[in-house]
């Protein structure tokens, strides 16, 4: 009798030596993530794993840091939406690892950042445009032979640009929807001109030239939309597809405003 209950108790004292051990990897992989070096954690994962395939915390710790680094490669190859869908995705696992739910969380916080700061410098490339082109028109001043007509549409389309000055505050401090409302309305206001132009120009252009123009006008309008696509489709599926979209529009039908008063008026 002495002799088996001595076997029982070394056995009872090897088990437990053997779930010290295996727990020891754990430890190590809960300490990487604690001290953000998830990479580290990962290796220490894929050897868990290897030599215990049924270990559920530690493959479900290894799908979430893969996930993580998916977000990551999102971010580095600038596929800024991508990163913020992904972020979210992982977010709605409840059972998240905290360390990894504060890089996600910071990620997020980030991108935002990075996407409102390029929203404000293509602004703030368009209005030195601007600024560039009625130095150049000063510089060069009007010639006397110009149309009548020329020169007031000339005039119209400047004070256009001049009136988009009210929606600096909202590119500058707006949230993401105001922006693509005030570009919303920034589109009108060019599109607006753009038909007046049009109309114009079937007053005063022979038949068979505005014929022509006609058929120009319709190519023009068609390969604006997929220019406008094209552009939109980086942020496809993204909150700021529509936002991109509206914008290549505008800048593509303030451009043929001045092109049309340029060549036919």
């Amino acid at each position: 009798m002495k002799k088996i209950l001595g076997l029982v108790l070394f056995s009872l004292f090897l088990t437990g030596c053997s779930n010290e051990v295996d727990s020891q990897p754990m430890d190590d992989v809960m300490v990487s993530l604690e001290e953000g070096n998830f990479d580290k954690a990962l290796l220490s994962l894929e050897e868990t794993i290897e030599e215990a395939p049924n270990n559920e915390e530690a493959v479900l710790l290894h799908e979430q840091i893969q996930a993580f680094n998916q977000v990551k490669t999102a971010v580095d190859d600038g596929e800024l939406d991508e990163a913020l869908n992904r972020s979210h995705e992982l977010l709605k696992d409840e059972n998240l690892n905290e360390s990894i739910q504060a890089a996600v969380e910071q990620i997020i916080k980030d991108v935002e950042i990075e996407i409102a700061d390029g929203i404000k410098e293509h602004h703030a490339y368009n209005e030195g445009l601007a600024k560039e082109r009625e130095e150049k028109e000063k510089a060069e001043g009007s010639k006397s032979t110009e149309k009548i007509q020329k020169d007031e549409f000339i005039k119209k389309l400047d004070a256009i640009e001049k009136s988009l000055a009210e929606f600096d505050p909202i590119f500058k401090n707006g949230t993401q929807i105001e922006m693509t409302e005030a570009q919303g309305e920034i589109y009108k206001r060019w599109d607006a001109i753009l038909n007046e132009i049009y109309g114009e120009l079937e007053k005063q252009l022979a038949t068979s030239e505005m014929e022509n123009l006609r058929i120009e006008q319709r190519e023009w309008v068609a390969s604006r939309d997929v220019k406008a696509k094209e552009a939109a489709a980086k942020y496809e599926g993204g909150s700021l597809a529509s936002l991109e979209y509206v914008m290549t529009q505008t800048r593509l039908t303030k451009e043929r405003c001045y092109e049309l008063v340029e060549t036919y008026l």
